[in-house]
């Protein structure tokens, strides 16, 4: 009694190389799907660390505007949005 017959370890072959050819296609086009995705979205979040546990901090980007949220344990969350063109001023300059 054979374990594997020769259909199955070509069946399980093909699988496995249509896997890789799928797995490879996405990796190569990794930008524009992902761009295609996020295309008609309106909430972004752009970056986001950690404070502590329970505790963070989120840039969002929201109809083209940048908001700031932190979120602190047993407090309410804070959105602070944030100002353009304070990016564009060089460091020390108000």
């Amino acid at each position: 009694m054979d374990l594997l017959r020769p259909d199955q370890i070509l069946t399980l072959a093909a699988f496995l190389g249509g896997l890789g050819l799928l797995w490879w296609l996405v990796i190569r086009n990794r930008g524009a799907l992902t761009a295609r995705i996020a295309q008609d979205r309106r909430l972004r979040v752009l970056d986001r660390v950690g404070l502590g546990p329970g505790d963070h901090a989120m840039i969002l980007r929201v109809d083209a505007r940048d908001f700031l949220l932190v979120r602190l344990k047993g407090a309410p969350a804070v959105l602070h949005p944030l100002d353009p063109a304070a990016d564009a001023r060089p460091e020390g300059v108000q």
